[in-house]
């Protein structure tokens, strides 16, 4: 084998193995990385304990027990019993039932946020528990990517995901690393189901929604968009069916939805089951959560003064705070004051977290969000230009472009609401974080669909070869600012 066969022989050989031994090295670099920076960041911050840190702890500790039901009482009770199911109404159950499983027998719980020893080192172990598993999503999370994207989108994805949210997520005792991956695993089942809404994409939605629930009860407001959504997509599919013409091609069954829609609603039931049966023994109100009452009052002293309360008797049920009492007692130039200030918060929280400030990649990630969004913008632009073959099914956008557009934009915009309108409170960064990973996998998802179109309508190599260059280049960025988060002088070592 000589000359240009030897060439093209070994150049397919790299092509097949070695984009994926680039993909390997890419990740043991990541996770190096990320181990080092979790190392030093949790012995740097483990005296400073926030608030919220401080409830996962303690319902984590008062979680334990439950972890070894007495089956000589009965059955039925203590296996319930056993399932994630305790909150105060802030921390959701999931996170501390995972982290009960790490303490021990005669943990000596501290009070009035002072840190025992046995508290410190269930924090730390918590902590790594945290980082070991955002490391093992990621690392599987571009696995997948790979197989059906480019190895550079693929590594853009796990960069964004990983260092732009889940990575400093998993620094602190708290649920928020477990939401994330499993909000962003809930988005992708959403997305799954809108192309073709197989009985099976709804089963899936269902379940990991109802876990996404189990770790933060935000979770929900997805499942609402996704369901008004697809209604949406069900009542157009009805009334094309009744129009003039062959109606298009598409694997989309209006029969499935409503069929659908109850397996969904019936298995997301089914997993927070056990939280709803606790929170109505507690509180009296299988859907209680203190975070949806402090959504209605102006000032974190007073969402201070509820989150503190053990019970929604405190008080008086009457003083609860609500939609209906806010909006009575508060002018709409008020209410629009709000908003408007908490969008400019969320703007700034979402381009550059104040908090993230010494985090690499996370500290712009904003600004490498808006490139990419550049990026999907001119190949559309370029796709538009390019001629289409007349009949060309493949050519084509899917049919159900526009479903999943849709989606997605209603989903940022419902969730970039709530997180203006909780900002004031400092509840509002939450939604933001919650936004990155999915807004990171679906604008490179639209990329590589319509870098697939182009390719169905002949476009000119310099367009495949210049969207590699620019995600290569992204990830190079971003990969630097990892590099010199690790230089000696960034630990003092």
């Amino acid at each position: 084998m000589y000359g240009r066969a030897a060439f093209v022989h070994y150049g397919r050989w790299w092509l097949r193995i070695g984009r994926w031994i680039v993909l390997a090295a890419a990740l043991i670099g990541c996770g190096y990385a990320h181990w080092k920076v979790t190392d030093q960041v949790i012995h740097a911050e483990f005296n400073k304990a926030a608030e919220l840190e401080l409830r996962s702890l303690r319902q984590t500790v008062e979680t334990h027990p439950d972890l070894s039901p007495d089956l000589t009482k009965g059955v039925s009770k203590p296996l319930q019993d056993w399932f994630p199911r305790r909150t105060d109404g802030v921390v959701n159950p999931l996170f501390p039932w995972l982290a009960a499983w790490q303490v021990t027998e005669d943990h000596d719980l501290g009070t009035g946020g002072f840190l025992t020893g046995d508290d410190r080192r269930l924090m730390m172990s918590g902590r790594l528990m945290l980082a070991a598993l955002v490391m093992a999503f990621v690392t599987v999370l571009t696995i997948a990517c790979a197989r059906v994207i480019s190895i550079p989108a693929a590594l853009v994805v796990a960069m964004l995901c990983g260092w732009g949210v889940l990575f400093p997520a998993s620094h602190r005792f708290s649920p928020d690393a477990v939401f994330q991956v499993l909000f962003l695993m809930t988005w992708v089942g959403c997305l799954l189901a809108m192309p073709r809404n197989s009985l099976w994409a709804y089963a899936v939605v269902g379940i990991t929604s109802g876990l996404a629930y189990m770790a933060n009860e935000s979770a929900q407001l997805l499942l609402v968009v996704f369901v008004i959504v697809t209604t949406l997509r069900w009542l157009w599919g009805w009334i094309a069916a009744h129009l003039p013409g062959d109606g298009g091609t598409t694997l989309w069954v209006r029969r499935n939805h409503f069929m659908g829609l109850f397996l969904l609603l019936a298995l997301h039931l089914l997993t927070i089951g056990p939280r709803l049966s606790y929170a109505y023994e507690q509180f009296g109100d299988p859907f209680y959560s203190v975070k949806r009452q402090i959504m209605w009052v102006d000032t974190p002293a007073e969402a201070q003064s509820w989150a503190q309360r053990r019970s929604p008797q405190e008080g008086g049920t009457a003083q609860k705070p609500s939609w209906a009492r806010y909006s009575a007692s508060h002018s709409q130039e008020q209410m629009w004051s709000r908003l408007k200030n908490g969008f400019a918060s969320q703007g700034i929280n979402f381009l550059s977290p104040p908090d993230l400030q010494h985090a690499p990649v996370a500290r712009f990630r904003g600004g490498w969000l808006l490139i990419v969004v550049g990026v999907v913008t001119l190949l559309g632009f370029v796709l538009a230009s390019l001629r289409r073959e007349k009949g060309h099914a493949g050519q084509r956008l899917h049919p159900e472009t526009a479903t999943m557009t849709l989606f997605v934009l209603a989903a940022i915009a419902a969730y970039t609401l709530a997180g203006a309108w909780g900002t004031p409170l400092g509840n509002g960064s939450g939604f933001a974080d919650a936004l990155v990973a999915p807004m990171t996998l679906s604008l490179v998802w639209a990329c590589e669909s319509l870098l697939r179109r182009a390719r169905r309508r002949h476009a000119s190599w310099r367009v495949f070869f210049a969207y590699e260059v620019v995600l290569w280049c992204i990830f190079a960025a971003m990969a630097w600012q990892v590099i010199e988060v690790l230089q000696p002088t960034s630990f003092g070592t």
